[in-house]
């Protein structure tokens, strides 16, 4: 298996975009709203060699094949997480970090790309229950609020409609702690929906150097999520 390494930390920062978390203080920030109202996104072309679908008990998506892919719904999904941690020292404390964030805060799908170092690339698929009576602008809301705390920078907003329905897309840049101690850039993305009395945040993550690349990959992979029927 190839070595490893997303500090826990970067994990706990990117996953809790969208629950009216505090994961940390960012930088100053200045949307720039894109003005394309729910620009519609069709299904991309993914071919299944390239592309796997995760599913669990509520959502799926397709992510790279090449990726690990975690369904953190699945029956025994901790001791398959702690046993990536054991094979990979880089990955100390992935175990405590997904399973607290599938528990409090409704974590559904991780995947990353094994061959990445520093801050991997990696998604995240987020759904809790929304607030009685909450709309989707009190969901993008709270999400631009959770970003602000990580985000530096100008932040770019649009918003989107991939078959699943309607969605904000929030790109920023972030920095997190990587392996060595040194902080590295990350450049984001961040799709927040209301969904059936839920809310959905799915996020992607890269270094930012290769920006231009995941870009491509999360606007792809987005167009593959569903939200099973209650």
């Amino acid at each position: 298996m190839q070595t490893l390494s997303i500090p826990a930390a970067a994990i706990l920062a990117l996953v809790l975009v969208g629950c009216g978390s505090d994961p940390g203080q960012g930088g100053t920030q200045s949307y720039k709203r894109e003005e394309r109202p729910f620009a519609e996104m069709k299904p991309a072309d993914l071919p299944e060699k390239d592309w796997a679908e995760v599913v669990t008990t509520e959502v799926s998506m397709k992510v790279p094949r090449k990726w690990l892919q975690f369904n953190m719904t699945a029956t025994g999904v901790e001791g398959v997480i702690q046993q990536v941690e054991k094979d990979n020292p880089q990955f100390k404390g992935m175990t405590d970090a997904l399973m607290f964030q599938k528990q409090q805060n409704g974590l559904q799908i991780f995947a990353c790309d094994p061959k990445s170092s520093g801050a991997s690339d990696s998604a995240s698929v987020v759904l809790f229950e929304a607030q009685p009576g909450a709309t989707l602008d009190d969901a993008i809301k709270t999400g631009k609020d959770d970003i602000a705390k990580i985000a530096a920078g100008t932040v770019e907003y649009a918003e989107v409609q991939p078959p699943a329905g309607k969605f904000a897309r929030i790109e920023y840049q972030t920095s997190q702690p990587g392996p060595d101690g040194k902080e590295t850039k990350l450049a984001c993305w961040a799709y927040i929906s209301l969904m059936k009395g839920k809310t959905v945040t799915i996020t992607f993550s890269t270094k930012a150097e290769n920006a231009a690349a995941m870009e491509k990959t999360a606007d792809a992979a987005i167009t593959s999520f569903k939200l099973k029927q209650a």
